[in-house]
């Protein structure tokens, strides 16, 4: 399989099946383009090198890379809104992840204190308090 490092075509209008000079549906393609971007987004995660020599520390490694690229797809689904909502790994990682923090406990409270001048507290601010608001069930 291929990955396409470009971004997705837009689907040609009244595309719903096969066209006329076609083989395949624009269906099929638009559900390739997004394996495709999945897969782009895995090897930016991790799934590109495989660090390890044996087998079952590979494994590990690869089911690691599944857990941290399920945890990105749910808090862009779940969390994060506007350009970070189809941001790629690499700028989750810049703008949300690795922003400076501290985290202080005070009247039994958690608060996280981040530096209002980060071009992106306010997206961090916003997801914290849409993960606090989700319903916790086990």
């Amino acid at each position: 399989m291929a990955a396409r490092r470009g971004p997705r075509r837009p689907t040609p209008p009244g595309c719903l099946g096969r066209r006329a000079g076609h083989a395949g549906s624009c269906q099929c393609r638009l559900a390739t383009a997004h394996v495709e971007d999945r897969i782009r987004s895995a090897k930016a995660t991790g799934l590109r090198n495989l660090p390890f020599w044996g087998f079952a520390a590979n494994d590990a490694w690869l089911s690691l890379v599944c857990i941290a690229r399920t945890l990105v797809c749910w808090a862009q689904a779940l969390l994060l809104d506007g350009d970070c909502k189809l941001a790629e790994p690499k700028t989750l990682r810049f703008r949300l992840w690795h922003v400076a923090g501290r985290i202080v406990r005070h009247a039994r409270r958690v608060i996280v204190r981040i530096d209002r001048t980060w071009p992106w507290a306010t997206d961090l601010v916003t997801a914290f308090a849409r993960l606090r608001a989700l319903p916790a069930r086990c």
